[in-house]
Protein backbone atom coordinates (compact mmCIF):
# COMPACT_ATOMS: atom_id res chain seq x y z
CA UNK A 1 0.00 0.00 0.00
CA UNK A 2 1.08 3.17 -0.87
CA UNK A 3 1.03 6.50 1.46
CA UNK A 4 -1.52 7.98 -0.93
CA UNK A 5 -3.68 4.90 -0.87
CA UNK A 6 -3.21 5.07 3.04
CA UNK A 7 -4.17 8.78 3.45
CA UNK A 8 -7.68 8.03 1.96
CA UNK A 9 -7.79 5.75 4.66
CA UNK A 10 -7.52 7.46 7.52
CA UNK A 11 -10.31 9.03 8.53
CA UNK A 12 -11.91 4.88 8.37
CA UNK A 13 -9.15 3.89 10.56
CA UNK A 14 -9.47 6.11 13.16
CA UNK A 15 -13.00 6.02 13.70
CA UNK A 16 -13.33 2.55 13.25
CA UNK A 17 -15.65 2.18 10.20
CA UNK A 18 -12.91 0.42 8.11
CA UNK A 19 -13.36 -2.91 6.51
CA UNK A 20 -10.85 -5.64 8.34
CA UNK A 21 -9.66 -6.67 4.60
CA UNK A 22 -8.50 -2.54 4.46
CA UNK A 23 -7.33 -2.53 7.80
CA UNK A 24 -4.74 -4.84 7.72
CA UNK A 25 -2.86 -3.70 4.85
CA UNK A 26 -3.37 -0.03 6.16
CA UNK A 27 -1.43 -1.10 9.61
CA UNK A 28 1.15 -3.11 8.08
CA UNK A 29 1.82 0.08 6.54
CA UNK A 30 1.55 2.34 9.32
CA UNK A 31 4.25 -0.29 10.93
CA UNK A 32 6.77 1.16 8.48
CA UNK A 33 6.03 4.50 7.46
CA UNK A 34 6.82 7.11 10.13
CA UNK A 35 5.38 10.29 8.06
CA UNK A 36 1.59 8.47 7.85
CA UNK A 37 2.18 7.38 11.45
CA UNK A 38 2.30 11.22 12.14
CA UNK A 39 -0.61 12.35 9.86
CA UNK A 40 -2.95 9.59 11.59
CA UNK A 41 -1.92 10.92 15.33
CA UNK A 42 -2.58 15.04 13.68
CA UNK A 43 -5.92 14.15 12.27
CA UNK A 44 -7.18 11.86 15.72
CA UNK A 45 -5.48 14.67 17.49
CA UNK A 46 -8.35 17.05 15.60
CA UNK A 47 -11.37 14.82 15.97
CA UNK A 48 -10.20 14.45 19.56
CA UNK A 49 -10.49 17.87 20.22
CA UNK A 50 -13.32 19.21 17.98
CA UNK A 51 -15.09 16.25 20.08
CA UNK A 52 -14.24 18.03 23.48
CA UNK A 53 -15.98 21.68 22.10
CA UNK A 54 -19.29 22.61 22.81
CA UNK A 55 -21.85 22.49 19.37
CA UNK A 56 -23.15 25.70 18.76
CA UNK A 57 -24.18 27.30 15.51
CA UNK A 58 -21.65 29.16 13.60
CA UNK A 59 -21.99 31.78 12.00
CA UNK A 60 -23.22 32.41 8.19
CA UNK A 61 -20.11 31.72 5.21
CA UNK A 62 -17.86 31.03 8.46
CA UNK A 63 -16.15 27.96 6.84
CA UNK A 64 -15.51 29.84 3.48
CA UNK A 65 -14.43 32.96 5.70
CA UNK A 66 -11.99 30.49 7.75
CA UNK A 67 -10.97 28.33 4.73
CA UNK A 68 -9.93 31.40 2.15
CA UNK A 69 -8.49 33.22 5.11
CA UNK A 70 -6.42 29.93 5.63
CA UNK A 71 -5.13 30.10 2.21
CA UNK A 72 -4.17 33.16 1.94
CA UNK A 73 -2.01 32.86 4.98
CA UNK A 74 -0.29 29.63 3.68
CA UNK A 75 -0.17 31.56 0.26
CA UNK A 76 1.98 34.37 1.98
CA UNK A 77 4.27 31.68 3.46
CA UNK A 78 5.12 30.06 0.41
CA UNK A 79 5.97 33.19 -1.31
CA UNK A 80 7.77 34.23 1.53
CA UNK A 81 10.03 31.06 2.08
CA UNK A 82 10.41 31.12 -2.44
CA UNK A 83 11.37 34.27 -2.52
CA UNK A 84 14.28 33.54 0.46
CA UNK A 85 15.17 30.46 -1.47
CA UNK A 86 14.81 31.60 -4.58
CA UNK A 87 13.32 28.18 -5.70
CA UNK A 88 9.75 26.41 -5.05
CA UNK A 89 9.90 23.35 -3.59
CA UNK A 90 5.86 22.06 -4.26
CA UNK A 91 7.00 18.33 -2.42
CA UNK A 92 7.18 20.03 1.02
CA UNK A 93 3.21 21.17 0.60
CA UNK A 94 2.67 17.53 0.28
CA UNK A 95 4.62 16.39 3.16
CA UNK A 96 2.57 14.35 5.99
CA UNK A 97 3.90 16.66 9.05
CA UNK A 98 3.19 19.81 6.96
CA UNK A 99 -0.47 18.37 6.98
CA UNK A 100 -0.47 17.27 10.33
CA UNK A 101 0.98 20.89 11.18
CA UNK A 102 -2.07 22.03 9.26
CA UNK A 103 -4.55 20.03 11.38
CA UNK A 104 -3.13 21.33 14.33
CA UNK A 105 -3.52 25.18 13.23
CA UNK A 106 -7.27 24.17 12.19
CA UNK A 107 -7.54 23.34 16.19
CA UNK A 108 -6.06 26.59 17.46
CA UNK A 109 -7.97 28.69 14.78
CA UNK A 110 -11.40 26.96 15.61
CA UNK A 111 -11.09 27.29 19.58
CA UNK A 112 -9.90 31.04 19.24
CA UNK A 113 -13.51 31.55 17.22
CA UNK A 114 -14.97 30.70 20.46
CA UNK A 115 -15.35 27.17 20.43
CA UNK A 116 -17.19 26.95 17.46
CA UNK A 117 -18.21 23.28 16.81
CA UNK A 118 -18.78 21.87 13.78
CA UNK A 119 -20.44 18.15 12.27
CA UNK A 120 -17.54 15.67 10.98
CA UNK A 121 -20.04 15.95 7.90
CA UNK A 122 -19.92 19.45 7.63
CA UNK A 123 -15.76 19.67 8.63
CA UNK A 124 -13.91 16.31 7.86
CA UNK A 125 -10.71 17.23 8.70
CA UNK A 126 -8.96 14.89 5.64
CA UNK A 127 -11.37 16.71 3.05
CA UNK A 128 -10.08 19.74 4.82
CA UNK A 129 -6.96 19.40 4.49
CA UNK A 130 -7.18 18.75 1.15
CA UNK A 131 -8.77 21.58 0.02
CA UNK A 132 -6.15 23.84 1.63
CA UNK A 133 -3.82 21.91 -1.13
CA UNK A 134 -5.95 23.14 -4.06
CA UNK A 135 -4.92 26.60 -5.59
CA UNK A 136 -5.63 29.84 -3.89
CA UNK A 137 -9.04 31.64 -4.90
CA UNK A 138 -7.54 34.89 -6.36
CA UNK A 139 -11.07 36.58 -5.42
CA UNK A 140 -11.93 39.54 -2.96
CA UNK A 141 -15.03 39.14 -2.14
CA UNK A 142 -15.59 42.91 -0.69
CA UNK A 143 -17.08 46.15 -0.94
CA UNK A 144 -14.57 49.12 -0.49
CA UNK A 145 -17.89 51.36 -0.26
CA UNK A 146 -21.60 51.24 -0.68
CA UNK A 147 -24.72 53.03 0.09
CA UNK A 148 -28.23 53.44 -1.00
CA UNK A 149 -30.90 56.48 -1.28
CA UNK A 150 -34.38 56.65 -1.50
CA UNK A 151 -35.71 59.03 -4.10
CA UNK A 152 -39.62 59.41 -4.03
CA UNK A 153 -41.73 60.68 -7.37
CA UNK A 154 -44.53 62.05 -5.05
CA UNK A 155 -47.07 59.56 -6.27
CA UNK A 156 -46.23 56.90 -2.73
CA UNK A 157 -43.86 54.64 -5.20
CA UNK A 158 -39.85 55.97 -6.23
CA UNK A 159 -36.58 54.95 -6.56
CA UNK A 160 -34.42 53.15 -4.76
CA UNK A 161 -30.69 54.10 -5.68
CA UNK A 162 -27.80 51.73 -4.94
CA UNK A 163 -24.36 52.61 -5.10
CA UNK A 164 -21.50 50.42 -4.84
CA UNK A 165 -17.44 49.53 -5.40
CA UNK A 166 -15.62 46.65 -4.69
CA UNK A 167 -12.30 45.92 -3.27
CA UNK A 168 -8.59 45.80 -5.24
CA UNK A 169 -7.83 42.49 -5.30
CA UNK A 170 -4.85 41.74 -3.35
CA UNK A 171 -2.42 42.27 -5.92
CA UNK A 172 -3.67 45.45 -6.50
CA UNK A 173 -5.91 44.41 -10.07
CA UNK A 174 -9.06 45.40 -10.94
CA UNK A 175 -11.75 43.61 -9.23
CA UNK A 176 -15.08 42.46 -10.62
CA UNK A 177 -17.79 41.56 -8.46
CA UNK A 178 -21.90 40.27 -9.30
CA UNK A 179 -24.26 41.78 -6.97
CA UNK A 180 -27.73 41.48 -6.50
CA UNK A 181 -29.94 43.86 -4.11
CA UNK A 182 -32.19 41.47 -1.73
CA UNK A 183 -35.34 43.36 -1.53
CA UNK A 184 -39.17 41.77 -0.67
CA UNK A 185 -40.71 41.12 -3.99
CA UNK A 186 -43.72 42.92 -2.81
CA UNK A 187 -41.99 45.70 -2.61
CA UNK A 188 -40.52 46.05 -6.69
CA UNK A 189 -42.41 47.37 -9.36
CA UNK A 190 -43.20 44.82 -12.43
CA UNK A 191 -40.05 44.23 -14.47
CA UNK A 192 -37.26 45.80 -11.62
CA UNK A 193 -34.18 44.72 -11.86
CA UNK A 194 -32.03 43.85 -9.07
CA UNK A 195 -28.43 42.53 -10.31
CA UNK A 196 -25.63 44.84 -11.43
CA UNK A 197 -21.66 44.26 -12.33
CA UNK A 198 -18.98 46.50 -10.35
CA UNK A 199 -15.48 47.13 -10.46
CA UNK A 200 -13.34 48.65 -7.91
CA UNK A 201 -11.94 51.00 -10.47
CA UNK A 202 -14.78 53.30 -10.14
CA UNK A 203 -18.66 53.22 -8.28
CA UNK A 204 -21.37 51.85 -10.14
CA UNK A 205 -24.86 52.08 -9.24
CA UNK A 206 -28.31 50.49 -9.87
CA UNK A 207 -32.20 52.51 -9.97
CA UNK A 208 -34.13 50.16 -8.84
CA UNK A 209 -38.21 51.25 -9.01
CA UNK A 210 -40.39 50.20 -6.00
CA UNK A 211 -43.97 50.76 -4.70
CA UNK A 212 -42.73 52.17 -0.75
CA UNK A 213 -39.41 53.07 0.95
CA UNK A 214 -38.41 49.95 2.82
CA UNK A 215 -39.39 50.00 6.45
CA UNK A 216 -35.70 48.66 7.48
CA UNK A 217 -32.66 51.24 7.99
CA UNK A 218 -30.58 49.08 5.58
CA UNK A 219 -30.64 46.37 3.13
CA UNK A 220 -28.53 43.63 2.35
CA UNK A 221 -26.37 42.96 -1.56
CA UNK A 222 -25.17 39.54 -1.92
CA UNK A 223 -21.84 39.72 -3.62
CA UNK A 224 -20.17 36.54 -5.90
CA UNK A 225 -16.91 36.77 -7.80
CA UNK A 226 -17.16 36.75 -11.63
CA UNK A 227 -16.83 33.34 -12.93
CA UNK A 228 -13.82 33.17 -14.79
CA UNK A 229 -12.71 29.60 -14.23
CA UNK A 230 -12.00 30.30 -10.29
CA UNK A 231 -14.32 29.15 -7.93
CA UNK A 232 -16.95 31.39 -6.91
CA UNK A 233 -17.94 32.06 -3.94
CA UNK A 234 -20.49 34.61 -2.09
CA UNK A 235 -21.48 36.48 0.70
CA UNK A 236 -23.85 38.96 1.95
CA UNK A 237 -23.16 42.27 2.93
CA UNK A 238 -25.51 45.14 4.86
CA UNK A 239 -26.04 48.15 2.91
CA UNK A 240 -26.82 52.01 4.66
CA UNK A 241 -30.04 53.52 3.62
CA UNK A 242 -29.55 57.11 3.74
CA UNK A 243 -32.27 59.75 4.34
CA UNK A 244 -34.49 60.12 1.58
CA UNK A 245 -33.12 63.02 -1.13
CA UNK A 246 -35.77 65.33 -0.55
CA UNK A 247 -35.46 65.70 3.34
CA UNK A 248 -32.21 66.33 2.93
Amino acid sequence: MKCEEAGELFSEYISGDIEAALAIPLENHLSGCSNCRLAVEGVRAVWSSLDEMEIVEPPLYFHENLMSRIYAAENLREEAEAARRGTFDLRRIFAPRTLAYAASLLVVLLAGMGGLHFSRAALDPIGSLLRMLRPLPTHVIELSSSRAEWSPNGQGTGELIVYLKAQPETDGKMSTLNCVVNLPADVLMPGAKTDLTVTSESEGSISIPVKALPSQSSISVTLSAKDDGQPVVSKTEPVTLMQPIEQR
